[in-house]
């Protein structure tokens, strides 16, 4: 809020005062100018988020300007930048965007498309790892099925041990009677 109040006396006061026809620009240059300079002391300050904002209102409402490009360059930059708390890969990548659209030339031209070349392979890193996940979380799921199943054939396996034990202790009773009989036989 008292951002926007900030801004809109500073909107006021350039009307009322008619700076914009003392430096030949046209209005919405001189409003545009100014938002640069709030942005870029922002950025001055580390007010990152504050600053890419700026950046974003300016190429927003001021296509038409000369700040157009450095606004667009700027928001590209401060939402692709690691340190700032609204780091956003998304509108990063909208704005490059946007600054490719711009008629560029050389170095800065060559850099925009290793930008996009790195993009790219963001997104093909991002869907093997994906793949890579979407493997381990099957695996996973397998791996707990089949420890389920050894738990349950463990469980079988005692119980049939068991079951064998009580077998051959009831073998080995029936062979001791079968020995008393055969020797009470003989003795007959």
């Amino acid at each position: 809020m008292k951002r926007h109040v900030f801004l809109s006396s500073i909107a006021l006061t350039c009307v009322m005062s008619g700076c914009a026809t003392l430096t030949g620009e046209s209005a919405a240059d001189a409003d545009a100018r100014k938002h640069l300079d709030l942005a870029r002391s922002l950025e001055a300050s580390s007010a990152l988020r504050e600053a890419a904002d700026e950046y974003s209102i300016i190429a927003e409402q001021f296509p038409a300007s000369s700040a157009y490009p450095t606004a667009v360059r700027k928001a590209a930059l401060l939402y692709a930048r690691p340190d700032n708390p609204d780091r956003n890969d998304s509108l990063a990548r909208f704005w490059f965007h946007a600054y490719q659209e711009l008629p560029l030339q050389g170095q800065e031209k060559d850099l925009l498309g290793v930008v996009a070349m790195l993009y790219r392979q963001v997104d093909s890193l991002s869907a093997d790892n994906s793949h890579r996940q979407s493997a381990v979380d099957s695996l996973t799921a397998s791996s707990r099925r089949q420890a389920g199943t050894a738990t349950a054939q463990a469980k079988r396996v005692r119980e049939l041990e068991g079951e064998l034990e009580r077998a051959v202790e009831e073998l080995k009773k029936l062979k001791e009677i079968d020995v008393q009989l055969s020797k009470s036989r003989r003795k007959r």
